[in-house]
């Protein structure tokens, strides 16, 4: 019975039973920094590398900071918030600065502690930093996951000579041997007609301090990708005094369409660095974007986006195509029709920020055929920005009868399409008075000899007069 009464206030009772959104869990990225900008993302335990491996110093000096960065990589809007312990290093030759780090992120945010090495006796020695992060706040709180990150160091009994290449500026971002392309080693996309991609310097430099031996460096070199790649040595020295620096410039002109990969190598004797020491550099070659196209109706003919580049969503005419649609005006008094030219070359967007397409010349549209096609040229433009638009207008007044015709010729300086472009138009013209159309020797648009209507009655008239005339002749002769 109390089952059944239990049974009975279930199926009466209304309830409202909210379902939770989808919570987004947060996602650890930890990188390595230089000058502020990313070296390698790290994983869990990755053995030393790149700045984590210190350059030798003498003990009881430091070297300069190293800086990782812990973000909270889930943007999305109902992410949650990714919680963390304060950083721990073992041993005392490395030293750790955790001023400002936060152990809160909200999703998207970002926080950095500082590493340096502080030999306090000579040797070679290693440590490990660890922090927890919580994975998964909702299911499984309170469960936290080690963060390991590994930092080596040694020490030398003197200054000694060291190699150090910066990115972009002396004091850019630190470029390690073999590292992954980052930043402006990655040269993106760069179209094969737009010359070479703007230069790249690169800066090598003896980082050791006062006293110590000259750096000597072999003539940097690319070893692969034969012609894409380019490196100018104009300004290179080949031996570097303790805290000098040379600059080489490196471009990337890709002669066909396809992804590059370029390795340079240069020879170096800090007995320190790999040798030799090897930089890695990427792009893609993009073929020429077509760049006209023609329409007939009123678009929309671009994307909205508010940022670039925008795409090209409107139709194209085939050059040439038969007088179909809104070409065939048929049978009228008269009609007229919008043309819209775009250049849909919009660009695209590289690592050094929005390219713009190139621009797209175009002559002044005429008509091959009937005249009873004109072109009304008001706001027409002779050239067109990336992205641009421009319109001009066919009028048809048929002045003859039958099916009048004609190719509205577009001059243009895309290479990738026909030109002049084509554009066949029609139409038909009926009750024109004094013509029956076409294009020979009558009314119409003909322009040889002349027409006479003639009427049957008008004709035996002419023929009775004709004939008086020829008798009133003879009976004078007779």
């Amino acid at each position: 019975m109390r089952s059944l009464m239990l049974l009975l206030l279930l199926a009466g009772a209304t309830s409202t039973f909210a379902i939770p959104p989808f919570q987004y869990l947060p996602n650890l990225q930890v990188d390595e920094l230089s000058a502020g900008a990313p070296v390698a993302t790290l994983a869990d335990n990755d053995a030393a590398d790149f700045g984590r491996v210190f350059a030798p110093c003498q003990p009881g000096t430091q070297s300069a900071w190293l800086t990782i960065e812990v973000t909270s990589a889930i943007s999305a809007f109902n992410a949650g918030d990714l919680y963390l312990t304060t950083p721990t290093i073992t041993g005392s030759d490395f030293v750790l600065d955790t001023t400002g780090f936060s152990l809160l992120l909200a999703a998207g945010s970002s926080s950095t502690f500082k590493v340096a090495f502080a030999p306090q006796s000579g040797g070679s020695f290693s440590a490990t930093l660890t922090f927890q992060w919580q994975e998964d706040p909702w299911g499984y709180p309170g469960v936290w996951t080690a963060f390991r990150i590994n930092f080596a160091g040694s020490t030398s009994s003197g200054q000694v000579a060291h190699t150090a290449v910066h990115e972009g500026t002396p004091g850019g971002p630190r470029v390690y041997h073999n590292q992954p392309v980052v930043s402006g080693r990655a040269f993106g996309k760069r179209k094969l007609d737009a010359g070479p991609a703007p230069s790249l310097s690169l800066w090598i430099y003896n980082d050791a301090g006062y006293g110590a031996p000259d750096l000597h460096l072999g003539t940097p070199t690319f070893v692969s990708s034969a012609n894409e790649f380019s490196v100018d040595l104009a300004n290179f020295s080949p031996t570097l005094a303790a805290g000098a620096g040379t600059e080489i410039v490196v471009t990337f002109d890709p002669w066909y369409p396809g992804t590059y990969a370029g390795v340079l190598e240069f020879s170096q004797d800090d007995g320190l660095n790999a040798n030799p020491f090897t930089l890695l550099f990427s792009g893609e070659g993009i073929a020429e974007a077509a760049q006209i196209r023609v329409c007939d109706n009123a678009g929309p003919f671009f994307s909205s986006f508010t940022n670039p580049p925008p795409a090209y969503i409107g139709t194209h005419l085939a050059e040439n195509a038969a007088a179909t649609g809104a070409r065939d005006f048929g049978q009228v008094s008269s009609g007229s029709l919008t043309i819209t030219v775009c250049n849909a070359d919009v660009g695209y967007v590289s690592v050094w920020g929005y390219e713009p397409g190139a621009d797209l010349a175009l002559g002044t549209p005429t008509v091959v055929g009937d005249p009873d096609f004109t072109l009304n040229m008001t706001g027409y433009s002779n050239l067109l920005t990336t992205a641009g638009t421009t319109t001009f207008t066919i009028n048809f007044t048929p002045q003859a009868n039958g099916v009048r015709s004609a190719v509205i010729e577009i001059p243009h300086g895309d290479s990738t399409e026909r030109a002049p472009f084509r554009i066949q138009v029609t139409g038909f013209g009926t009750n024109i008075t004094g013509g029956t159309g076409g294009t020979g020797g009558g009314a119409g648009s003909g322009g040889g000899g002349c027409a006479v209507d003639v009427s049957g009655s008008t004709l035996w008239m002419l023929l009775a007069v004709l004939g008086g005339v020829v008798i009133a002749t003879r009976l004078r002769r007779a």
